[in-house]
């Protein structure tokens, strides 16, 4: 589950969301951090695309809406001007006149469309967030090492003397 590659869909062209890339180890440090930035980018670029195909389906449902609205108007005040009776009668013959009805419909599939694409655009935030977090995790870890190697090879690092020097220092206790 934790290694599930999930895919979506943005602008008609598959992302996969592949959280083993994510993964790092010591040996493997350096080499995430240098991907990792082009990574970001990408996914970057995906969510503001999917955002932008979020906004257009937004648009496109106010439209349908003020369509509905409009087809609504329409029938109840032919039916309101044909065959009388009070506005809650009227209302609700309009409500299943077949235009009404298919207009609402169109709303309807629309809406569900936006619901969709939310989840797009969730979803990538949501990778996002992680590879955030994650880079957190490899700053942490390379910070970590550096200070365990600074402990372990205290000597080595801060010794200025060169191998030269120490194998002169060695013969002259032998010598003696």
């Amino acid at each position: 589950m934790i290694e599930e590659k999930r895919k979506i869909l943005v602008n008609g062209k598959e992302v996969v969301l592949d959280t083993s890339k994510l993964f790092f180890s010591e040996g493997t440090l350096s080499e995430y951090l240098e991907r990792e930035g082009s990574w970001i980018d990408y996914f970057g670029a995906k969510l503001a695309d999917a955002e932008k195909q979020l906004a257009e389906m937004e648009m496109k449902v106010e439209i349908e809406e003020d369509e509905y609205d409009r087809v609504y108007a329409s029938v109840f005040s032919t039916l309101k001007t044909t065959n009388g009776g009070s506005d809650k009668l009227v209302e609700g013959q309009s409500k299943i006149e077949p235009t009404v009805v298919m207009a609402n419909s169109k709303v309807f599939a629309l809406r569900a469309e936006v619901i969709a694409y939310k989840h797009t655009v969730n979803m990538l935030r949501q990778h996002m967030k992680a590879w955030d977090r994650n880079h957190e995790n490899v700053l942490n870890r390379g910070n970590t090492l550096r200070k365990e190697m600074d402990r372990l090879y205290r000597d080595r690092i801060y010794d200025n003397k060169t191998d030269a020097d120490k194998i002169d220092e060695i013969i002259k206790e032998v010598n003696i």
